[in-house]
């Protein structure tokens, strides 16, 4: 096997490599957590399944980490028969590769808001039943 075929069957491995973490963050992901016209239990969803949604944002960060992999591979072979163009798809997946990271931000954003709502009310709910009876709150 020569250096050629070698490289091919590297970047055709990061394909493959590539495929794993897309469905589940496509298609398995949304279909467990995301509740259409129910924001209140998606949220109850993404607590529920936490470590799902934070491997989710993993999944996702790592198949934007696969995608650059394989852009450089793929200049590898491709610079042989055209350098600029090259260079050209390698810029192109950086900057999706990037914006792809960038996109997992409102993701930790939602679930910092869950957790931190969450937290909020179970603080109340045990603050309220250390409050003194007043008359209003109480019949006996």
């Amino acid at each position: 096997m020569d250096a050629l075929d070698r490289q091919a069957r590297i970047a055709g491995w990061l394909y493959l490599l590539l495929v794993i973490p897309g469905p589940f963050v496509l298609i398995y992901l949304p279909s467990k957590l995301i509740v259409r016209a129910a924001a209140a239990a998606t949220a109850a969803n993404l607590l529920a399944h936490e470590k799902l949604f934070r491997f989710g944002m993993v999944a996702d960060v790592a198949g934007s980490i696969f995608f650059l992999v394989l852009a450089f591979a793929l200049y590898g072979l491709l610079s042989r028969v055209d350098r600029t163009q090259a260079a050209f798809m390698v810029a192109l997946v950086m900057v999706s590769s990037a914006i792809a990271c960038v996109n997992v931000l409102p993701n930790a954003a939602a679930l910092a808001l869950a957790t931190a709502a969450n937290r909020s009310l179970s603080s109340t709910r045990r603050s309220a039943r250390r409050l003194p009876c007043s008359s209003f709150a109480c019949t006996a």
